[in-house]
């Protein structure tokens, strides 16, 4: 990965690294993007921009071709 060359020695990250759970099978980036629902859900103004970013998003992209 590019950003270990500013990474001191031993601390390096590798893509096992990057694929972590919380030992019950859910990944950690599941639970990490579950927490960050939950927050924004809390801003019902801050929840719907969100809501009409994905959209526009999956309106710019075709994921038929997924």
């Amino acid at each position: 990965m590019a950003f270990n060359i500013f990474l001191p020695e031993g601390q390096k990250i590798n893509g096992k690294d990057m694929v972590k759970d919380y030992g019950n099978g859910i990944p950690f980036e599941y639970v990490e993007a579950m927490s960050f629902l939950n927050n924004i859900k809390e801003d019902e103004d801050v929840y719907l921009v969100f809501l009409e970013f994905l959209e526009r998003y999956k309106d710019d992209n075709d994921f038929e071709r997924l």
